[in-house]
């Protein structure tokens, strides 16, 4: 199992530097060490969800809070996933 570990965390690096690449940080905020962009356009879950996209999109640290929308990238996005994406 390591060299599948070792495999697809090499594809999700690689789909992370793709993102930024073609996704510029004016509107998305990757400031840890995870898969995870920060989106601060408001009511973005419903424009991503029009084109087929869903994010994730809750009220934090309370359901009453504002919603905090954000774009989990992984191993298994293709090229043409990450390209795809419009912001």
């Amino acid at each position: 199992a390591k060299k599948l570990y070792a495999s697809q965390r090499k594809k999700l690096i690689k789909n992370i530097n793709l993102f930024k690449k073609y996704h510029p940080a004016s509107f998305l905020i990757h400031d840890f060490d995870l898969p995870v962009f920060i989106c601060s356009k408001e009511n973005a879950e419903e424009a991503f969800y029009k084109k087929g996209i869903i994010i994730s999109s809750f009220g934090y640290p309370h359901s009453s809070s504002p919603k905090i929308s954000r774009v989990v990238i992984s191993a298994l996005h293709s090229k043409k996933d990450i390209q795809n994406f419009d912001t």
